[in-house]
C-alpha cells in the first residue's frame, strides 16, 4: 500500500478554505481517474487530502489528478481566489495540488514495548496539526466572518469569548474534534533511544513518507489497513503505520494549548457542571448482579455485568488495538453482538465502568453506537485524540461522563458491586491511577475485576481479603509499576477452596506483548486453577460471544 498526501498550494490561512466541502468533489475526481484507492482511507481536510492506493502515484498521475480537478469550476475559482501566484497564472510547473513526501502531525504515544534487543515498538495516534492549530491561530481570526457555520465556527467563537479553560469552549471543541480524522498505529524503531517518551504527553511529529534517505533513522517497512468504521456519518480509521522509510523527528512535548484541548470534560445530560462531591448512582436500584461474564475479545478486556440474565452494564469496553487486531478477526462480530443488546433486551444496558483509557479497554465505543448514550464512570488524568472523540460522541448523543478523581466520592452501585479509584503519587501512568471493581454475588462468591490496575495499589485499597474469581490485571502481564518492584504477595489471595477459586487471563494468541507473562507469580500466590479467554466456551445468548460466566 502507498500513502499519498496532497496539499493545496496556497499562502492563505486554512480558515478561508475547506476542501471537504462537497462542491470540490475530490472523491469524484479520484474515481474518474480510475485510481485504486483503499476503501475508506480518503481523508479530506481544509487544505489537504490523503489516501492509500494499491499502486504507486507517479508524477504523471499527479498531473492527471490536477487536470481532472481543474475541470471543475469550483476548483478553478478556489485557485483564482486563494491559490499561489503561479497557480493563478496557470503555470503547470506549480500545480494547484502538490504531492508532499512528508507531513506534520500531533502524536501521542500510548505504549512502548521492547520487542527484542535494540528493537522498540511504539503505539501512537496522529491528528493533523493544521486541523488543530486552526482553533488557536490569531492570524485566522481576521477571517472569522468568512467561516462557514458549523462546529469549527462555534468552537472558535467559544474560545474567543470564554477562553480555553472555559466549559463553553471545552464542550464546543468536542463537537469539532469529533469531525476530524484520527489515525492510530504503531512504529518500529531500531534502537532504544526513544524511551524518553512520556505516556500521555503530546508531541509534534514530522513524518517523512517513502524516502529512506531523508532521515538517518529508518523504520521497518510495510502497511496494513485494519478497519474503517462509518457510524452516523463519522468515519473513524485505525491503521497500522509502518511506512517505508518513514521517520519521526522533532518529538518535542507539546504543552498548552494542546494539552488542554485533548482533555476530558465531565458531561451530564443537562450540560450543567457535573458534581462528584456526593455519591453517584447508576444501574437500576433493584440490580442484584448475580453474574459477571468475562468475554473473549482478544488482547483486550470486556466484562458483562448481569442481573437475572440481563446485561445491565460493562466493566471495560475493549477490543484489540492496532497492534493486535490482526490476531482477532472476530472484532466486528463482537461489536455487532454488543450493539444488539440495545435492541434485543427488554431493558438495555445503562452503564460503563472504565478501568483506564488505554485503547484495548475502550475500542468498542468506536463501533457500538448504543454506548454513546450511557452513563460512563471513568478515571481522569489521561487523554488522547481517540478518547476526545469518544468524549465527543458521548456529549452529542446524550450520554454522561463522570470523572472519578483521587479523593472523589465513589458511585453507589448497591451491595453487590463496588468500585475504587487508585492513585499513585509521582506516576501519571494509567495503570497506576485507574479503577477496579469488587463484586459479591448472591451465591457468596466474590470477584475482583482489576482491569490493568497495579496490584500494589489494589492491595492498599481493597476491602475483601480473598476472592473466588480474579481477573488477572494487565492480561496476566506486568502487575506493578516496574518489573523490579513486583511482589507476588501483592497479588490478591484466592478463596481458601482451591477447587472453586479461579483466575481469568484475558488475551489473544499470539499478541505483541507476550501476555500472559506472570502466570507463575499468580500460581505462587495460590491461583493454580486458570481460565484463558482464547479457549473460552460460548456464553448463553445474548450476546453470541465466547467467554466465562462467573456466578
Amino acid at each position: 500500500m502507498h500513502f499519498n498526501y496532497f496539499r493545496f498550494n496556497t499562502e492563505q490561512p486554512a480558515i478561508r478554505i475547506n476542501l471537504a466541502d462537497s462542491q470540490y468533489q475530490i472523491q469524484k475526481a479520484l474515481d474518474e481517474l480510475g485510481l485504486k484507492l483503499v476503501e475508506g482511507t480518503l481523508h479530506i481536510s481544509r487544505t489537504t487530502f490523503q489516501f492509500y492506493s494499491e499502486e504507486k502515484f507517479t508524477e504523471n498521475m499527479v498531473l492527471q489528478l490536477n487536470k481532472a480537478l481543474l475541470k471543475q469550476n469550483s476548483i478553478k475559482q478556489l485557485c483564482h481566489s486563494f491559490g499561489a501566484k503561479k497557480i493563478r497564472q496557470n503555470d503547470e510547473e506549480a500545480p494547484p495540488f502538490v504531492k508532499d513526501e512528508g507531513f506534520t502531525a500531533y502524536a501521542i504515544i500510548h505504549e512502548i514495548d521492547v520487542v527484542g534487543p535494540g528493537f522498540v515498538l511504539a503505539e501512537m495516534e496522529f491528528v493533523a496539526k493544521n486541523d488543530v492549530d486552526i482553533l488557536f491561530s490569531d492570524t485566522d481570526y481576521q477571517f472569522f466572518d468568512e467561516l462557514e457555520a458549523g462546529p469549527l465556527r462555534n468552537a472558535i467563537a467559544a474560545y474567543r469569548s470564554f477562553g480555553i479553560q472555559s466549559r463553553e469552549f471545552q464542550l464546543a471543541k468536542l463537537d469539532y474534534l469529533i469531525t476530524l480524522p484520527c489515525t492510530a498505529g504503531n512504529c518500529y524503531f531500531p534502537d532504544n533511544s526513544y524511551h524518553f517518551y512520556q505516556l500521555g504527553k503530546f508531541y509534534l511529529a514530522d513524518v517523512c513518507i517513502d524516502n529512506p534517505d531523508f532521515f538517518s533513522r529508518k523504520m521497518d517497512t510495510g502497511y496494513e489497513v485494519f478497519r474503517d468504521i462509518p457510524e452516523n456519518g463519522v468515519i473513524l480509521l485505525t491503521h497500522n503505520i509502518i511506512l517505508s522509510g518513514s521517520a519521526l523527528l522533532h518529538m518535542e512535548s507539546v504543552t498548552l494549548p494542546l494539552e488542554q484541548l485533548f482533555s476530558l470534560v465531565p458531561l451530564d445530560r443537562s450540560q450543567s457542571k457535573n458534581s462528584i462531591s456526593a455519591p453517584l448512582k447508576a444501574f437500576s436500584p433493584t440490580s442484584v448482579f448475580d453474574e459477571a461474564d468475562v468475554c473473549n475479545v482478544g488482547q483486550a478486556l470486556l466484562v458483562l455485568l448481569k442481573n437475572a440474565g440481563n446485561v445491565e452494564g460493562f466493566f471495560d469496553f475493549g477490543l484489540p488495538n492496532a497492534l493486535n487486531r490482526r490476531y482477532f478477526p472476530q472484532s466486528n462480530v463482537i461489536a455487532a453482538a454488543i450493539q444488539g443488546l440495545f435492541t434485543t433486551q427488554a431493558a438495555p444496558p445503562t452503564t460503563i465502568i472504565l478501568s483506564h483509557w488505554h485503547t484495548d479497554h475502550i475500542n468498542l465505543a468506536l463501533q457500538v453506537t448504543g454506548s454513546w448514550s450511557l452513563d460512563w464512570y471513568v478515571p481522569g488524568g489521561f487523554s488522547t485524540p481517540t478518547i476526545t472523540k469518544i468524549n465527543g460522541l458521548i456529549r452529542t448523543h446524550g450520554g454522561a461522563l463522570h470523572l472519578l478523581l483521587p479523593g472523589a466520592a465513589m458511585p453507589n452501585f448497591g451491595v453487590h458491586l463496588n468500585i475504587h479509584k487508585i492513585s499513585t503519587p509521582g506516576s501519571s501512568h494509567p495503570h497506576a491511577n485507574g479503577i477496579f471493581a469488587e463484586m459479591t454475588l448472591p451465591t457468596g462468591n466474590t470477584i475482583m475485576l482489576a482491569g490493568d490496575c497495579i496490584y500494589s495499589a489494589v492491595f492498599a485499597a481493597k476491602n475483601l481479603p480473598t476472592y473466588t474469581y480474579l481477573q488477572a490485571t494487565h492480561h496476566g502481564g506486568c502487575y506493578s509499576q516496574t518489573a523490579t518492584t513486583q511482589n507476588p504477595a501483592h497479588i490478591p489471595a484466592p478463596n481458601p477452596a482451591p477447587a472453586v477459586s479461579q483466575v481469568i487471563y484475558s488475551y489473544s494468541t499470539p499478541n505483541t506483548h507476550h501476555h500472559p507473562s506472570n502466570v507463575a507469580d499468580h500460581t505462587h500466590q495460590g491461583w493454580g486453577n486458570t481460565l484463558h479467554t482464547p479457549a473460552a466456551p460460548a456464553l448463553p445468548a445474548p450476546p453470541n460471544v465466547n467467554g466465562y460466566a462467573l456466578q
